[in-house]
């Protein structure tokens, strides 16, 4: 009996006393600790605390071994060292038994209940529900108000076509999927919970090791390993989007899925599935329109290929050997509103399905060419290969403005307005030209010096053809316009210039010229009605132009501001400009800058650090640190996909927005730099940049972009993202495209630049008079904005 008794001392000692930890529970943002700890894996609670936090009506028995909650019409009675849960009905006094797995424990005179089941049996019969979004973390929604997805079923089966995973939940099931390594995904079901549901003990089939279930950050994620890399994976929503399958199974010699609709064939990695509905309906959406307008569908079904290997979007079309649309799945990079867009994927295929359309279409013998040798690509080994080109394409070889041209007046026309065409950094680019007496360039100049020449480097084919082509459009009409790029018969290898001048009986030189001087008398008129109110007095510190450049970042105690610029003909520069002298001084290079935001950089000034980013341009993102005083750089993360980098001056910890799988997501890594943890992930089509944090560390600001084209300022509070990673933020403006918003030192003033008035000026807000106010007026336009002090404010001028 001595020994036995002894075991049974040690025993439960070794159960009861633990290492007594808290469980948060968050209500409308006010947290509740509760007394917790782990046993075996199984996370325990107070429920005399728990029910405190949830403000349920409790009874407690003198011995403290009794707990009877009221909720609603029930009373559920719970008893210590025991697995059952008696529930009353109030209405007719009859019971039924509720079992738990194990039994509840009492330490120091307090019930503990494991926690997973306590949720399950509450949300059945409470008003609210619960949700456990993180380990440690729990949220509670009222039932009518709950936007989380409950995932409540997980069940696998294997066939000879592969092995099924269902996911049913009880709302719409919203995913992506991210790459761990060639033998283990992730699939991330956003905003959603397992409500207290276990899937601790799913047995894996078939071509599955392992299956694991999360909840983190407010989202579930499934974690999967394959049994071996030769297995792949695709993703699909059922018709009431309520279920999400996994479909697992062996291909042999390539690691590429093909998917497609009525015109379009999408071929794509395993995980991409999320996307590829949304890419084909996208497409076929663009298609419908555009093969009425050119009365044209072209003969094969046309790919698209979607790609991930760059950390902004975008896309890109050739027609030869077959209608190909390479389909980058990431956030655009933004900027100066030089492309406006509504939802990307959409946009994007818009204007690719324009030069799709247009270049395949054939007639007479070009027709017959093609029948005989196909759609021949031009190969710089093999110059023949030019001579059967033109014979088969005809209308691909056609200058790049050309191309461009009408595909920017498509892409803003089927996009309810959002496109170049209508863009203000168009505007504010040919405004610039006249206002500072340039002389605008031939079509030639455009394809031999300018393109080569300009900071917009290509880009300057789709500012001058969309222009151009807006310009026919409203001087000869849309139907004659469209005429210039329809194929009919009769039309064959007569090239633009000849076909032009059939359509609009005007030499095309001519009518480029016409255009230039229209333009001209457009610009001085708008720069007369500009000029009739007084223009901001602007302390002129360098009259150096540094092309596109980054987000200052203003530091103090040297009186100085860092920057990133790169310009034509010139490695980008990573720049320390005396505010005093208006000297700027080199400190380094940067690797590979991207072409309008060049880097994301973020000062930390208490500790003399400057954060940058590299691979801005291709492949992932790696992020440095730069110390100002010893001029060390050390890398902080490699391949991490993070920009929009700021840093709260506090607790040092770093902010940036991660592009992946075609989302972005905010995220955050605590000082001193070991991990990056994901936030929050915006849905498909929203995106966000420009992140700053005020002094005090508190409040993040940013530019949010919806998938409707509206682009906002908001802020957020930082404690709050951290505490439940629950997005909320206050809509500061969304007039005039805003964007690169920063904050006073005092943090009472938020600064931002926006097009209000088809110019680029500056904005301030005041936090404590919630009143917005433009603080200049010019001609030209001023971007980026940061407070020098409570009466100067930095910026760069467009010129």
């Amino acid at each position: 009996m001595l020994k036995i008794s002894l075991l049974l001392i040690f025993f439960s000692t070794v159960i009861y006393s633990q290492e007594i930890n808290r469980v948060t529970l968050i209500e409308d943002e006010i947290n509740y600790q509760i007394p917790s700890y782990n046993h075996q894996g199984t996370i325990y609670v107070s429920l005399k605390h728990f029910a405190e936090g949830l403000k349920l009506k409790e009874k407690v028995s003198d011995s403290n071994n009794v707990i009877e909650l009221d909720i609603e019409n029930f009373l559920l009675r719970f008893t210590s060292k025991n697995p059952y849960v008696v529930i009353i009905s109030k209405s007719t006094g009859k019971s039924i038994i509720y079992q738990f797995p194990t039994s509840s424990h009492l330490v120091d005179d307090l019930m503990f209940v494991p926690l997973k089941e306590t949720i399950e049996l509450l949300n059945k019969y409470c008003l609210k529900s619960l949700a456990i979004i993180s380990p440690g973390k729990i949220i509670v929604l009222p039932k009518e108000q709950n936007d989380f997805t409950e995932i409540n079923s997980i069940t696998m089966k294997h066939t000879p076509k592969g092995t099924y995973i269902s996911i049913k939940g009880n709302l719409k099931i919203n995913s992506f999927v991210r790459m761990e390594d060639s033998t283990s995904v992730s699939v991330v079901i956003k905003n959603s919970s397992t409500f207290g549901n276990s899937f601790e003990n799913l047995v894996p089939v078939g071509y599955l090791k392992s299956i694991n279930v999360f909840n983190t950050d407010g989202n579930v994620e499934v974690r999967i390993k394959k049994k071996k890399q030769e297995i792949t994976a695709e993703y699909f929503n059922l018709d009431n989007e309520h279920e999400l399958v996994v479909h697992l199974f062996e291909r042999e010699s390539s690691s590429w899925l093909e998917r497609e609709s009525e015109h379009f064939v999408v071929i794509y990695k395993d995980y991409h599935s999320h996307l590829v509905n949304h890419v084909l309906e996208s497409a076929e959406r663009a298609f419908k329109p555009l093969s009425i307008l050119f009365n044209y569908t072209p003969k094969d079904k046309i790919i698209i290929n979607t790609y991930d290997v760059s950390d902004y979007g975008f896309a890109a079309t050739s027609t030869t050997p077959q209608n190909f649309i390479r389909l980058e799945i990431e956030p655009m990079e933004p900027g100066y509103e030089v492309i406006p867009y509504n939802e990307r994927i959409q946009w994007l295929l818009s204007h690719e399905l324009v030069h799709v359309i247009v270049n395949d279409a054939e007639i007479g013998f070009e027709k017959f060419c093609r029948s005989v040798f196909g759609k021949v690509p031009p190969e710089k080994t093999q110059p023949l290969s030019v001579f059967y080109g033109l014979l088969s394409n005809y209308n691909r070889y056609s200058p790049r403005w050309h191309q461009e041209g009408i595909a920017v007046y498509l892409e803003t026309w089927l996009s309810g307005g959002y496109g170049r065409v209508l863009g203000s950094f168009d505007e504010m680019y040919f405004r610039s030209f006249f206002l500072e007496k340039e002389a605008l360039p031939s079509q030639l100049d455009l394809e031999t010096l300018l393109s080569h020449n300009s900071i917009l480097l290509e880009n300057i084919h789709y500012i001058y053809g969309g222009r151009f082509v807006a310009y026919l459009s409203i001087i000869y009409g849309n139907e004659k316009l469209l005429d210039w790029f329809r194929t009919k018969d009769g039309d064959a290898y007569s090239g633009f210039e000849g076909k032009f001048k059939k359509i609009f009986n005007k030499d095309f030189e001519d009518a480029w010229y016409d255009f230039l001087t229209y333009e001209k008398e457009f610009q001085q008129n708008n720069i007369k009605i500009l000029e009739q109110a007084e223009q901001t007095d602007l302390r002129i510190l360098s009259k150096e132009n540094f092309g596109w450049v980054s987000r200052p970042c203003y530091d103090s105690p040297t009186q100085s501001v860092f920057y990133v610029y790169h310009r034509s003909h010139e490695l980008n520069s990573l720049q320390s400009l005396k505010l005093s002298s208006g000297v700027s001084t080199k400190l380094g290079s940067i690797e590979t800058p991207s072409m309008i935001q060049v880097s994301s950089i973020a000062l930390d000034e208490v500790n003399g650090l400057l954060f940058y980013t590299t691979n801005n341009n291709q492949l992932f993102r790696d992020i440095w640190a730069y110390h100002l005083e010893t001029g060390d750089e050390k890398i902080l993360f490699e391949d991490v996909r993070v920009g929009d980098l700021a840093v709260s001056p506090v607790t040092h910890d770093l902010w940036g927005i991660q592009h992946e799988s075609g989302y972005a997501t905010l995220v955050y890594s605590p000082y001193p730099y070991k991990e990056i943890q994901r936030l929050v992930t915006f849905d498909l089509g929203e995106e966000i940049f420009n992140l700053t944090i005020e002094d005090n560390g508190k409040i993040l600001a940013a530019t949010l972009k919806r998938p409707s084209g509206q682009q906002s300022i908001i802020i957020l509070e930082s404690e709050s993202l951290l505490k439940n990673s629950r997005l909320k933020y206050d809509i500061i403006s969304n007039s005039g495209s805003p964007e690169n918003p920063s904050w006073s030192r005092d943090g009472n003033i938020l600064y931002w630049n926006a097009y209000t008035n088809g110019v680029s000026n500056i904005y301030r807000y005041d936090l404590r008079q919630r009143k917005i106010e433009a603080i200049s007026h010019c001609i030209t336009g001023l971007f980026k904005p940061i407070e020098i002090s409570p009466d100067s404010v930095f910026a760069f001028q467009f010129t």
